[in-house]
């Protein structure tokens, strides 16, 4: 049951979505609004010297708040019954539609705590008022604990 848990992993680091509408400046695109969608989230871990994969899909809700090209996302994320808070984070857009975090800690929002020792990617995209997310959480030595962590997820705005 230990790996179970590792889904509701993604619940505690995952935040960043928006979508592309009208335009608030020559090229920013507008993407302030309330999206919903879902998401797959894969874990691997080494169980008895063999990799294994868990998957497991839920939804996700982010309100975003915009000015200018300076973004704000909040909302929750639902996987195997458990809804986990995303606190407010702040970053830019851009005018393909990339968002970017910004301040302290920028580029590890994927993450409330480090234990795992991971290394993070994401991107995060807005287009025609769609948001795509593509994020890892990843280590060279994969437990049950601390599993390899993959998350897509599709967001539309309603």
């Amino acid at each position: 049951m230990k790996a179970l848990r590792a889904l509701a992993l993604p619940s505690t680091f995952l935040l960043a979505f928006a979508a592309c509408g009208g335009t608030t400046g020559p090229s920013i695109p507008e993407v302030a609004g309330t999206y919903t969608g879902s998401l797959t989230v894969e874990a691997t871990a080494v169980f008895g010297g063999m990799p294994e994969t868990i998957s497991a899909t839920g939804s996700m809700r982010v309100l975003v708040q915009q000015d200018a090209d300076r973004v704000t996302l909040s909302g929750s994320i639902t996987t195997a019954g458990d809804t986990e808070s995303i606190e407010a984070i702040s970053g830019t857009i851009d005018g393909a539609g990339v968002w970017t975090e910004t301040g302290s800690g920028a580029g590890s929002f994927l993450f409330e705590d480090d234990e795992c020792g991971y290394v993070a990617s994401s991107e995060v995209r807005f287009s025609d008022g769609s948001l795509e997310i593509e994020a890892a959480a990843t280590r060279s030595e994969p437990t049950v604990d601390c599993p390899n962590v993959a998350m897509s997820a599709e967001l539309t705005r309603s």
